[in-house]
């Protein structure tokens, strides 16, 4: 009985993030690393749209430098290579 009722508990984790999963209500934030180090990203404007709402929000910032104001700038040389993961890979041409 101990055995079901883990796979039971299990099974309704499994079923409760793929249910909540899709009604996200923002875009992803993607982890964004150099050398093994993260970098601070900031969210911009979006428009995202969802299974039960759409929506469209506005950040405003009058320049990119403006909008990484609260962030303490990194430095990266040419060669080296920038990750970019997301957990969930979104999807081709968006």
């Amino acid at each position: 009985m101990n055995k079901f009722l883990k796979l039971i508990i299990f099974a309704v984790l499994i079923l409760a993030i793929l249910i909540i999963e899709p009604f996200r209500m923002e875009p992803p934030t993607p982890e964004v690393t150099v050398n093994g180090k993260e970098i601070p990203t900031t969210q911009g404007s979006y428009c995202w749209h969802g299974i039960i709402i759409s929506q469209c929000v506005d950040f405003i910032h009058t320049t990119p430098l403006d909008m990484a104001k609260e962030h303490n700038p990194t430095l990266v040389s040419r060669q080296e290579k920038i990750g970019i993961d997301f957990h969930k890979e979104p999807l081709s041409g968006t």
